[in-house]
């Protein structure tokens, strides 16, 4: 009764307008802001990334497994990407033991954790030991809109974001047009049938091949995700994400390597960005800038006489 008298002809508080963005959480949130800038996902937990990370799980020695999730943390990677894909292993019991270890060590459990794998039990294992909203990847329609949709609903009722690849019961997307028709059936399905509230279109995946990996690579063998102007055109929702490797000079230099333009999908960019000058990354020593079509020429740096090439 004192409550309610002092607070007599009070207004009750206004309910702010929370912007509708993608935020993942490891033990501290990871907002997809408008001005956040390229996302590092860690792929050195991954038994396909990493012979020093999958030789420690053959072996059961998963607390040293633990000091490659933490070296990645500590070198920059704000997600990491946990597989356990690997034909020896017990995929479920590998991927439950080492996530309920990861929630131990609240420096690697701060950032949230990509739960990568080709087989839904492996997936539904991790979902169940993950504390705060990580990501599934991935959910496709190669098994057909009923699966799709189950697996969407179990992934909605865990609290995860999803990662759509372009695949469908026909295979994968290899032109523009089935890249968008499989995408835009995705989004219907899991906006109207499944229901998930949309913060991102959908996120594709497309991965270019990265130089041999070695122990001082780690802190650049990291994927990045970045906004894809072109799902804005056929998704009334926030732009697509896609994914590429990142390549590496013999100097050091690092740069993005053939990522897709973003106004329209094509991999000749229609604005300044930094590629491979040969299609051999790791012997090549050089870098080109390509320049808009309608440009007369194009300018070739060398990473060895400029190891730090100009912001595109």
């Amino acid at each position: 009764r004192a409550i309610a008298e002092a607070l007599e002809g009070i207004p009750p508080r206004r309910i702010p307008e929370v912007p509708r963005t993608l935020r993942l959480s490891g033990l501290e949130p990871l907002v997809f802001r408008p001005d956040l800038n390229f996302v590092n996902i860690g792929e050195r937990t991954n038994v396909t990334g990493s012979r020093r990370f999958a030789r420690l799980i053959r072996e059961g020695r998963y607390e040293e497994a633990l000091d490659v999730a933490r070296e990645q943390v500590e070198n920059g990677a704000q997600m990491i990407d946990v597989n356990m894909d690997e034909g020896l292993l017990d995929g479920v019991q590998a991927m439950t033991t080492f996530l309920n270890l990861i929630a131990t060590e609240p420096e690697i459990a701060r950032v949230p954790v990509v739960i990568d794998s080709s087989k839904w039990e492996i997936i539904e294992a991790g979902l169940k030991c993950l504390q705060g909203k990580g990501v599934v990847n991935s959910l496709s329609l190669k098994d057909g809109e009923e699966v799709f949709k189950e697996r969407a609903r179990r992934v909605r009722q865990y609290g995860a974001a999803v990662i759509v690849m372009a695949f469908d019961e026909q295979g994968q997307a290899d032109t523009l047009e089935r890249r968008i028709e499989i995408c835009r059936r995705a989004y219907r399905i899991l906006t109207e049938e499944v229901a998930s509230r949309p913060k991102t279109s959908s996120l594709t995946r497309t991965s270019t091949p990265s130089p041999p990996a070695s122990r001082s690579t780690i802190a650049t063998r990291s994927t990045f995700w970045r906004p894809r102007a072109g799902s804005r055109r056929t998704c009334p929702t926030r732009a697509s994400r896609a994914a590429s490797r990142t390549c590496r000079s013999p100097s050091g230099a690092t740069s993005p390597c053939a990522v897709p333009c973003t106004r329209c999908f094509s991999t000749t960019p229609c604005r300044p960005a930094w590629t491979w000058a040969s299609s051999t990354p790791a012997s090549s020593a050089s870098m080109k800038k390509s320049t808009p079509s309608c440009a007369s020429a194009s300018k070739t740096y060398s990473s060895t006489a400029d190891p730090t090439p100009p912001s595109a």
